[in-house]
């Protein structure tokens, strides 16, 4: 007699087709959970970063507040500036503000634009003038900022800037003080060397007096800046400061001390 034919059950091929499927679709669910932790990641970082960019935008939005006598000055910059002082109004009704400026990269020079902007008390614009500045690494100069007579009237001037880059800067070195004259009629002269590795074109020297490491006059030159090389600068004194700016010539104190500062122009 033959022996009984045994088969092993095998699934049959509607159920081989369901299995197939559910491990696609788990695959697919696998596969979707991975895609969505990823995706959820990415987001969790675009959101911090989003949140850092907004955040140093508010700050740098917010910005620093100092007051010129009864004026405010709202400063919004990435460079660091001292305590503003003033001129009086010229004859044409236009005066300087002054504040020590600084860029505090070791490496890189600092090309940077600004907007002067007066607004009244009702936030409406009543005045506008740009400005511009070069710095060389970890140099120290003097920004000089032009407003007319009228905004000082105003309730708030905003320093903003509008522009900062930092390049390769187009020369090394500096300029150090070897002495200084002064007359009665508030004239100085200053004997400088320079130790820049070439010659400045279009240079612009600030002689600035103190009095208790407070300003109380400022003038400006353009002497010829040498590579490595001696020069000297001049000018007369004009009377500066935080609040009442005294009027006529300059009568320096006996314990005035001096100070000279070069500014560049941006290079193109």
């Amino acid at each position: 007699m033959p022996a009984p034919i045994v088969r092993k059950r095998g699934a049959s091929p509607l159920v081989i087709g369901l299995a197939v499927a559910c491990g696609v679709l788990l695959l697919a669910t696998i596969g979707f959970g991975g895609a969505a932790a990823w995706l959820w990641n990415e987001r969790a970082k675009a959101d911090t970063a989003l949140a850092a960019a907004e955040k140093e935008l508010a700050d740098l939005d917010v910005g620093t507040t100092q007051t010129l006598g009864d004026l405010e000055l709202v400063i919004v910059s990435d460079i660091s500036f001292s305590e503003f002082v003033r001129t009086a109004p010229d004859s044409q009704g236009l005066l300087a503000l002054y504040s020590h400026v600084t860029n505090e990269d070791a490496e890189q020079a600092a090309e940077v634009f600004f907007d002067l902007t007066a607004y009244d008390a009702d936030g409406r614009v009543i005045g506008r003038n740009p400005a511009s500045m070069y710095l060389l690494p970890e140099q120290q100069s003097i920004f000089k900022g032009i407003i007319s007579s009228d905004m000082l009237a105003a309730e708030m001037i905003k320093i903003e800037q509008t522009s900062l880059e930092f390049a390769t800067p187009a020369m090394t070195g500096g300029i150090a003080v070897d002495g200084f004259a002064g007359s009665d009629s508030g004239y100085v002269e200053g004997e400088f060397t320079s130790s820049l590795s070439q010659a400045v074109q279009y240079p612009y020297l600030y002689i600035v007096g103190y009095v208790d490491d407070e300003i109380f006059a400022v003038c400006s030159d353009w002497p010829d800046v040498p590579a490595n090389g001696a020069f000297t600068a001049s000018c007369r004194l004009d009377y500066a400061a935080n609040d009442e700016v005294p009027e006529g010539d300059v009568k320096i104190p006996e314990d005035a001390e001096f100070d000279a500062f070069l500014a560049l122009d941006i290079p193109y």
